[in-house]
C-alpha cells in the first residue's frame, strides 16, 4: 500500500460491491508526475529544502507578529494522527512585538516554473485577526515586479465583516513595476475550511494560472460553482508589456507557508489593538497552530518546464489497481483490498473524532454507522500511516 497514491485516493462506497475510484486532477494523474515533495515525517524541519523565518518586518502590511525559529515544528497533528509541519501563533513580547508566529519558504533552495502544486493544510481558527497563507514569489526582483501567486489566503476583514471568515477564503495574484497592478478572487465557501484538512492546488502553465481547493472530494464539480472548479483563473499569455500580468508569471517561483497576525488584510493593525485578535482565546491551549501535511510539485515533463531543487528519491507509482475499497455485498461492510493486510485501520469522522480503531484486518464493521463522511486512516506493517476519504449512503 503506497503513500503517494492512497493520500489521492476517494472511494465512494455505494454498497453493491467493491468500489475503487481514484481521484482526477488531484496527484499524479493527467500526466503529472510527482518530482519534489515533502511529507514532514521526520521530527524536524529539512532546513535544506526550507528557511525558517526570523524577522519583524511587518511583511509590509503593517503585522503585529515577529517570525520566530521556534514557532515551526515538525510534530503529529493530535486529531488525526499526522505527522505534519506545525506554524504556531503565540500571545507573547518579543523585541517590540506583542506576538510571535512561524513561516518557512523554499527561496534559494526548491523553485519551479509550470506544473501543479498542492498542500494538504488544517487551518486554525482564525477568530478575528489570524492570516494564514499559503503563496509563492518569483525568483528574482524586488516585489511587485517578482510576481507573487497567493494560493490560499483566510482571515479578510470583508470576512470578519459578514461573519463568513471560516468560510471565506481567497486567491490572488499580485504584479507590476512599483505598483501592485494584481488583483485576487475571493469566495465565502459552502462549509467551514477551519479546524480540519483540506487540499489546496495551484495549476500553472504557460496560458494560465488557476487555483482550486478539494480536487481529492471533487475533481469534476464544485458544489459552490458547478461550472468551474477554479476559484481562482486568469489567462497569462500577454506579455509583450510590464502592465501585462502575463509579463510576471513565466519564471520560476519558490513556495511560503506562515501563520500571519493581524495587518492590513485583516484590519486590524497596531499593537494597542491585540485585544481585537481572539484567535488565542479559540484555540484549545491558547496558540492557533497551523499544520500543513504535505507539499507536493508536479510536472507533464514539458520542455517548457523547470524545476530548481533536490532531486525526488524512494518514487513509488503503484497502478490504481492495488487498491480497492468496497463493501461488502451480502454484510455492507468495508473491505480494505491491498497488497498486505493493514496493521491497522482507525476511522474518524469529519471533524477528526475517532470512531474505531480495528487490527490486522482489512474490514470495519459499519452497521452501527451513520449516514456520512468519513475518513479511514491505515497503517501499513511498516509503520505509515496513510488515509483516504469515503462516504457510507
Amino acid at each position: 500500500m503506497d503513500k503517494y497514491f492512497l493520500k489521492t485516493i476517494i472511494a465512494t462506497l455505494l454498497f453493491s460491491g467493491y468500489t475503487s475510484v481514484s481521484a482526477q486532477h488531484a496527484g499524479a494523474t493527467d500526466g503529472y508526475q510527482l518530482v519534489w515533495q515533502d511529507e514532514f515525517n521526520g521530527s524536524a524541519l529539512n532546513t535544506s529544502v526550507w528557511g525558517v523565518g526570523n524577522d519583524g518586518n511587518g511583511g509590509g502590511n503593517q503585522e503585529l507578529e515577529y517570525y520566530l525559529p521556534q514557532n515551526v515544528s515538525v510534530g503529529v497533528e493530535p486529531m488525526s494522527g499526522e505527522n505534519c509541519l506545525i506554524l504556531t501563533a503565540k500571545l507573547e513580547n518579543y523585541s517590540g512585538h506583542v506576538c510571535t508566529s512561524g513561516k518557512v519558504n523554499t527561496s534559494g533552495r526548491m523553485s519551479f516554473r509550470y506544473g501543479k502544486l498542492e498542500a494538504r493544510i488544517k487551518l486554525p481558527k482564525t477568530g478575528n485577526g489570524l492570516w494564514p497563507a499559503f503563496w509563492l514569489m518569483g525568483i528574482s526582483g524586488g516585489w511587485p515586479g517578482c510576481g507573487e501567486i497567493d494560493v490560499m489566503e483566510m482571515g479578510s476583514k470583508n470576512g470578519i465583516t459578514a461573519g463568513t471568515q471560516e468560510k471565506y477564503f481567497g486567491g490572488a495574484l499580485h504584479f507590476g513595476q512599483g505598483t501592485d497592478l494584481g488583483g485576487g478572487s475571493s469566495r465565502a465557501w459552502f462549509y467551514s475550511l477551519q479546524d480540519t484538512f483540506h487540499l489546496y492546488t495551484l495549476i500553472w502553465d504557460a496560458n494560465t494560472i488557476s487555483m482550486y481547493i478539494d480536487l481529492d472530494a471533487y475533481p469534476n464539480d464544485n458544489p459552490a460553482n458547478p461550472d468551474n472548479p477554479a476559484y481562482f483563473m486568469r489567462t497569462i499569455t500577454e506579455n509583450s508589456s510590464t502592465t501585462n500580468v502575463g509579463y510576471y508569471f513565466h519564471n520560476p517561483f519558490y513556495v511560503i507557508l506562515n501563520l500571519a497576525i493581524g495587518g492590513t488584510y485583516t484590519g486590524i493593525t497596531g499593537n494597542s489593538n491585540i485585544d481585537q485578535i481572539t484567535a488565542f482565546s479559540k484555540a484549545p491551549d491558547g496558540e492557533p497552530k497551523m499544520y500543513i501535511d504535505y507539499v507536493r510539485v508536479y510536472q507533464l515533463g514539458n520542455p517548457d518546464e523547470v524545476y530548481n531543487g533536490p532531486p525526488l528519491t524512494d518514487i513509488r507509482v503503484p497502478t490504481p489497481e492495488s487498491l480497492k475499497i468496497g463493501t461488502d455485498p451480502v454484510t455492507g461492510d468495508i473491505q480494505v483490498d491491498a497488497a498486505e493486510i493493514p496493521k491497522s485501520i482507525a476511522l474518524y469522522d469529519m471533524m477528526g473524532q475517532k470512531i474505531m480503531k480495528v487490527y490486522k484486518t482489512g474490514r470495519i464493521y459499519t452497521s452501527s454507522l451513520p449516514k456520512g463522511c468519513y475518513i479511514a486512516k491505515i497503517e501499513t506493517s511498516a509503520g505509515e500511516v496513510e488515509s483516504c476519504k469515503f462516504i457510507k449512503k
